[in-house]
């Protein structure tokens, strides 16, 4: 390779008779070895196996600082050179920076194969279709390893990824990208590229993408709905896809409402423009404010749409897209199955759209004159370099009088309120959309419980929107009527953290349409209100306070995240409680409706320097929380008893295998001088990777001469071991 090349390229060239190639990674590479494949006296039965079209190949194993991949050195072609070969473990979940993820329990089982069939269809294309070589341990089957979680990732250059979490084991299923409805290619790039005429030839290889070509194809937001099976995807630039699985093996869509719909133009409730559904629908949300002028990066154009034809049997198809405009990111995603509406926001305000008409309901614009300067700004402008400076001054004084008072102890410890610093009513997106909740209310005397849209904004304001529909024969014509019924101001003005409904029964509503009227009118219901200082219980319809508990003026701490999760023993008891993630990474538990800490001593789940795993953390239903610590890491912790994260795995070998390898006598007896061989895998080196100087240190200054010395290189028992920790 040329000396210009030697620190900006990461390569492994390969030389097979008269073929040169010079594979360029994206990483470091740390280090390789090549196998070759033997099924003499091999039993296909083994736990470490070989399937039989790889039987007498030669294989590279390559291993780098962000992914492992494998290449079939006698498969070779002029386009994709050496094969490469799908990993089943050992996945990069980071092959691009996580943006977003979202997780949700009980998925089934049959969309699981559905998307398990779409990957080997894609897999088909760019890479080998025949089996991963070797096949390591495997986990062991019961009741609780099966496929109770998934996890969808959002990533930077616009790809999604769809995981199975099987007990702390992430298994990549399916990926696709975005980029076919910017008019780029939906393929993903696993190192497929043109060749160009230079010397030495290289070719790029691996998925792993540490740069994006646009930050617009970020993917902000995520959520799929399991009653729609829609997903909805929320980019940096504005846009929301909303996609369709669909289903042609059966013949028809999985929704009844989207099968009968005719592509013809609607006219808008508050718009009166005319929307064409094959069009993209453009919402200017700072139509009101003329004099608002966007300073960041312009939209995306969007390729025209095609109602084209699949020829595989499961597909996600684009449904709708919408686009605002300023385009700024997608904050919020929420989307009620049932009647088809869905629930949106941006830094600029915030939308209901109606799915089924593909029209815009309710457009409310939050900027205020005061915000003008300050969209897109790190920091407020309207805070002086004086203010700045006796903010600071004022958190120095506190900490020294803190520090003067903590050699003094105290007989008893007294609880006690903390006065909180009133927040100013000019803060900049004070009205910045942060939760939703759908849920069927009867909010106003003398009429039916209708669907109330509860939106929870960061200056603690909450508004509730009542929506009236029309007959289901009417849906497609009449639009929905959508009014604001009800707002709250909460007093210290906290942001919204989580917003739920329960029932007199303190667990979550549910929302059915079923529910007759005079049945609905003696249920009684509690709006649960978290703020980052407080947690608030209001009755409906009154909406008058039930319940407060103080937390940031008896503790100090603030809400981070929050949810009502149901949680089991092993007796099979169950009940609610409220699963409450503090900003310094502690989690507790709260009784419903007393709100009595149960948890006082728990420990912390999350370190608190970790502002991004705080921020990240996702909660699910059965009281497990996810967690991203970094952009390519993931982490889980549960608060039940009666869900185990910790995977069982094992890993089987032959009687006899486990015997000394690395001096010296193999399964047979023979001896291995020149390379190890273990089960039909013969390695080309003797050098273990594991052999540092220190290892050769402690082996030669042994103290007792009679004990039998350790071997430098990992055996079998420990090779097992390492096995299992790396599928786990």
């Amino acid at each position: 390779m040329p000396r210009r090349d030697y620190g900006t390229k990461n390569t492994l060239s390969i030389m097979v008779s008269n073929i040169h190639v010079a594979l360029d990674f994206t990483s470091r590479l740390v280090n390789f070895i090549v196998i070759t494949s033997k099924l003499d006296n091999i039993s296909l039965n083994d736990s470490l196996e070989i399937s039989k079209n790889a039987c007498n190949k030669k294989f590279c194993i390559i291993l780098t600082e962000e992914e492992i991949l494998c290449i079939d050195l006698e498969d070779y072609s002029e386009k994709s050179k050496f094969g490469l070969y799908y990993m089943p473990y050992m996945q990069s979940i980071h092959a691009t920076p996580i943006t977003c993820f979202y997780v949700y329990e009980n998925p089934c089982q049959a969309f699981i194969a559905a998307l398990r069939h779409m990957a080997e269809i894609d897999k088909i294309s760019y890479l080998n279709p025949d089996k991963y070589i070797i096949n390591g341990g495997n986990v062991v089957p019961n009741e609780s390893c099966l496929e109770k979680m998934m996890v969808i990732t959002g990533h930077e250059d616009g790809s999604v990824s769809f995981w199975t979490n099987v007990r702390g084991h992430l298994n990549l299923i399916y990926r696709f990208t975005t980029l076919s409805e910017y008019g780029r290619s939906n393929l993903i790039d696993y190192g497929m590229d043109e060749e160009i005429d230079e010397f030495p030839p290289f070719h790029k290889i691996g998925i792993f993408d540490p740069c994006s070509d646009d930050p617009r194809y970020s993917i902000r937001t995520i959520l799929y709905d399991t009653c729609s099976k829609r997903l909805f995807v929320g980019c940096q630039a504005g846009q929301i896809l909303i996609y369709q699985f669909e289903n042609f093996e059966e013949g028809e869509l999985d929704c009844e409402i989207s099968k009968n719909l005719e592509y013809e133009p609607q006219k808008c409730v508050n718009e009166g423009e005319c929307i064409d559904f094959g069009s993209v629908v453009t919402i200017n949300i700072t139509e009101s404010q003329p004099l608002y002028k966007w300073k960041g990066n312009p939209k995306l154009n969007m390729s025209s749409f095609s109602n084209s034809k699949h020829t595989n049997l499961y597909t996600f198809s684009i449904y709708r897209r919408i686009q605002f405009n300023p385009p700024a990111a997608i904050l919020l995603l929420k989307y009620n199955s049932d009647n088809e509406i869905l629930t949106a926001s941006t830094l600029h305000g915030i939308i209901i759209f109606d799915v089924v008409q593909n029209i815009v309901m309710i457009k409310k614009c939050t900027l205020t004159q005061l915000d003008y300067n300050d969209v897109g700004e790190g920091f407020p402008r309207q805070n002086s370099l004086k203010k700045s400076l006796r903010q600071s001054m004022r958190r120095i004084r506190i900490r020294r009088s803190r520090r003067n008072k903590s050699h003094k102890t105290k007989t008893f410890n007294q609880e006690h309120e903390v006065q909180i610093q009133s927040r100013s009513n000019k803060e900049p997106l004070s009205l910045i959309g942060r939760v939703c909740h759908f849920s069927m209310c009867k909010l106003l005397k003398y009429y039916k419980p209708r669907l109330c849209v509860w939106i929870g904004c960061s200056s603690g304001k909450i508004l509730c929107y009542m929506l009236s529909f029309p007959q289901a024969d009417q849906r497609l014509v009449n639009p929905v009527q959508c009014e604001l019924a009800k707002t709250i101001n909460i007093k210290h003005a906290a942001p919204i953290i989580y917003l739920t409904t329960l029932d007199e029964n303190f667990s979550p509503f549910q929302n059915k349409d079923s529910i007759e009227p005079e049945e609905n009118e003696s249920v009684s219901q509690i709006l649960l209100v978290c703020t980052e200082e407080q947690i608030k219980l209001f009755s409906i319809p009154q909406l008058s306070p039930v319940h407060k508990l103080k937390i940031t003026a008896r503790s100090g701490l603030k809400i981070s995240t929050a949810k009502v999760v149901l949680l089991s023993n092993k007796q099979n008891y169950k009940e609610n409680f409220l699963f409450v993630l503090f900003n310094n990474g502690k989690s507790d538990i709260f009784s419903l409706p007393q709100m009595k800490p149960l948890c006082s001593s728990f420990s912390r789940s999350i370190k608190d320097d970790n502002i991004l795993a705080i921020k990240s953390a996702f909660m699910c239903n059965n009281g497990v929380c996810a967690f991203s610590s970094s952009v390519s890491e993931f982490q889980f912790f549960t608060l039940s008893n009666s869900i185990n994260l910790v995977p069982d795995s094992v890993c089987n070998f032959v009687a006899g295998s486990t015997e000394k390898v690395n001096g010296s006598r193999s399964e047979n007896g023979s001896k291995i001088e020149n390379g190890t061989q273990l089960n039909g895998l013969t390695t080309d080196t003797t050098i273990c990777s594991e052999m540092t100087i220190d290892s050769v240190k402690d082996y030669l200054l042994t103290p007792n001469i009679n004990e039998p010395r350790k071997p430098l290189s990992p055996t079998i028992e420990n090779v097992s071991v390492e096995l299992d920790n790396i599928k786990s």
